[in-house]
């Protein structure tokens, strides 16, 4: 099927795709920089967590499956890895604004505050340190 440039295109297509609509989506949003997104894990959020389970709900009720993000970040997650077909993205695409419209009014500029996720790293509980960094010598 072309080989490997050819599966790196169909993959940087697939990405591109899905980017775009997030980048131009008032709804949806991705935090990850331009130069640094993968091409086989697109990672986005909803304005509020509450709109998550519907969310999944409706996808998987169109056979989209394994959306829900990883466990750390939370969010949604779509998979694009090179069995992924084009139409598999853009089957996603179209069920993308169907939640836009239909929870519309939870959007958190109509009045749902919106709950700020922290990073996973911040839920780590280190230990209050032994001694002083002022009194520790370098080896």
């Amino acid at each position: 099927q072309g080989g490997a440039a050819a599966m790196g295109h169909r993959n940087a297509e697939k990405a591109s795709l899905l980017y775009r609509f997030l980048d131009e989506s008032s709804f949806y949003q991705t935090r990850v920089a331009a130069n640094a997104r993968s091409f086989m894990n697109v990672p986005f959020y909803l304005p509020d967590d509450r709109l998550y389970e519907p969310f999944l709900r409706g996808a998987q009720d169109r056979g989209l499956l394994g959306l829900k993000g990883h466990k750390a970040v939370g969010g949604l997650r779509a998979s694009l890895y090179n069995a992924m077909p084009i139409e598999g993205v853009r089957a996603l695409l179209a069920w993308m604004p169907i939640p836009l419209q239909a929870l519309e009014p939870c959007i958190p500029s109509r009045g749902v505050r919106r709950r700020q996720k922290k990073p996973w790293f911040s839920r780590i509980e280190l230990p209050p340190p032994t001694h002083s960094t002022a009194s520790m010598a370098i080896a």
